[in-house]
């Protein structure tokens, strides 16, 4: 019961969570709070997919934020945890494109799992 009410919070309110405009938020909010994640410091990011009963913590040895996120992402996606509209709305973070800061793109994360 407390569970329920805890995905319902966080999937009405996802920007709670890191706030607008990044993956974590993007994730709950596009999967309607089946996967529930938070990266936070150091590289680390905790992820829960309410509907197949995964969960993963995956850290990041040089403590880059970028990287850790899109692994989740790329590992969620092998697993088949999305949907397909639900992984098209996420593309930009599962192999995100990198700008400087005039805006140029400079290079793209890729995740080999080889």
């Amino acid at each position: 019961e407390q569970a329920n009410v805890l995905k319902k919070a966080i999937a009405e309110e996802p920007h709670f969570i890191s706030g607008r405009e990044c993956m974590n938020t993007d994730t709950i909010r596009v999967t309607k709070g089946d996967i529930l994640l938070k990266s936070g410091a150091e590289g680390v990011c905790c992820v829960v997919d309410l509907r197949k009963g995964y969960g993963m913590a995956l850290k990041c040895h040089d403590g880059g934020a970028r990287a850790v996120e899109s692994a989740a992402l790329a590992i969620l996606q092998k697993l088949n945890c999305f949907k397909l509209a639900e992984q098209q709305a996420l593309s930009k973070w599962i192999e995100p494109h990198l700008r400087n800061w005039s805006g140029t793109e400079v290079g793209q994360i890729r995740v080999d799992l080889g």
